[in-house]
């Protein structure tokens, strides 16, 4: 987590954060996600993620079973 230019706040969100937008149920994810609701409302925080987090997903929704 870093100080913006405009007084913002940019996060660099975890996979785990994610998995959640793409349908996958994390446990324990939920407080987060809301916390992290409230401090991008506050703070105006900026969400980030890296290229890996996504070739994870990938990797993650590859192995799961859908009907």
């Amino acid at each position: 987590m870093s100080i913006g230019g405009a007084g913002g706040i940019r996060i660099l969100l975890d996979t785990t954060y994610l998995l959640p937008i793409v349908g996958v149920n994390v446990k324990g994810v939920d407080e987060v996600l809301i916390a992290l609701s409230r401090v991008r409302k506050r703070f105006r925080a900026e969400f980030y993620y890296t290229q890996y987090s996504i070739i994870e997903i990938l990797g993650k929704l590859s192995r799961l079973n859908y009907d």
